[in-house]
């Protein structure tokens, strides 16, 4: 079931969040996927990112 909720999030930022600014940090992370390349530094240096504050609490 949380998988579904994380899944839902996801899409409702890819779909609605266009800005820049208001993207939150899946889809970001999304958009360093090209078609024939992937930024893997900069995906992992972001992954890492996003997963600090869920260990902290």
């Amino acid at each position: 079931m949380n998988a579904n909720s994380i899944w839902n999030d996801y899409q409702f930022s890819l779909f609605f969040l266009q800005k820049p600014d208001s993207r939150t940090i899946t889809v970001a992370l999304s958009r360093l996927f090209g078609e024939n390349s992937a930024q893997i530094g900069w995906i992992a240096a972001g992954t890492v990112m996003a997963a600090i504050p869920s260990i902290l609490v």
